[in-house]
């Protein structure tokens, strides 16, 4: 492929930047907005990327920062914000009975904190899980 980054789709550059980040196997992978302007078929590509990245990575904890629901169904901790705050935090039992709802506040889906560094930080903030 000899494509210029403008000349590839929004699908097409979403991928490419994930994958070029995951490359580097960072212990964290930030993302904010992944699916955010992608039609239904590029954003299943997406999804499934992360998910493949999952996998293929265990000790990479992956933080996706989206308004999107169809996270909930790859995250192992899914984090509600409002007002800038955490309100409410899913894990567990709660989050296999709220993968069967729909959500539309903002939510942070973290995926594999197999260190828990992130969850332990937030719980000596004092929020519970």
């Amino acid at each position: 492929m000899h494509h210029y980054p403008d000349q590839l789709s929004g699908g097409d550059q979403q991928r490419f930047a994930l994958i070029r980040v995951a490359v580097k196997e960072p212990e964290v992978l930030l993302s904010d907005e992944p699916t955010g302007e992608l039609d239904s078929e590029n954003k299943e590509k997406i999804l499934n990327l992360i998910t493949d990245l999952h996998k293929d990575h265990l000790s990479m904890t992956i933080i996706v920062v989206t308004h999107d629901p169809d996270f909930k169904i790859i995250a192992d901790r899914v984090f509600f914000l409002r007002d800038g705050k955490i309100s409410y935090i899913l894990a567990d039992k709660k989050l296999e009975e709220f993968k069967t709802q729909v959500s539309n506040q903002i939510s942070v889906a973290l995926i594999n904190d197999s260190k828990n560094s992130i969850s332990q930080k937030i719980k000596s903030e004092k929020i519970e899980e």
